[in-house]
């Protein structure tokens, strides 16, 4: 598995991703994360970067997700067995969701990622 990650990405901050990446590790799976500098959210868009200001964006929580794929934030007892609506609502009530990120087109990110994705399934599929 390969995470493609924007170290400036304020959308879907990487950070979320470390836990589940270790717990993936410690499994036993093999995983690649390729990073990229001075990248926010959607590098391969085909927009300029924009700050889009009513975004909600998990940058607080504690979230963690089981095997079975389900969210659970580990400050609360939500999670998103009890369905989107009540868990995004539980998750403002706590304080840990924010409004606004950084989304857009990074040409520099755009062509080395699409040489990265070339790479895996070149790679993946031999």
């Amino acid at each position: 598995m390969t995470f493609f990650i924007g170290e400036k990405d304020d959308y879907t901050p990487h950070e979320h991703c470390e836990n589940y990446i270790s717990r993936l590790q410690n499994a036993g799976a093999f995983i690649n994360v390729i990073s990229y500098p001075n990248s926010h959210h959607g590098w391969v868009a085909d927009y300029n970067m924009l700050y889009a200001k009513n975004v909600q964006v998990f940058y607080r929580c504690r979230m963690e997700i089981d095997d079975d794929g389900v969210i659970r934030d580990t400050k609360s007892s939500a999670s998103s067995e009890m369905g989107w609506r009540p868990f995004l609502k539980a998750m403002i009530e706590s304080g840990c969701i924010k409004r606004g990120a950084h989304v857009g087109r990074n040409k520099k990110t755009r062509e080395q990622f699409l040489m990265d994705v070339v790479g895996f399934f070149s790679e993946t599929l031999k």
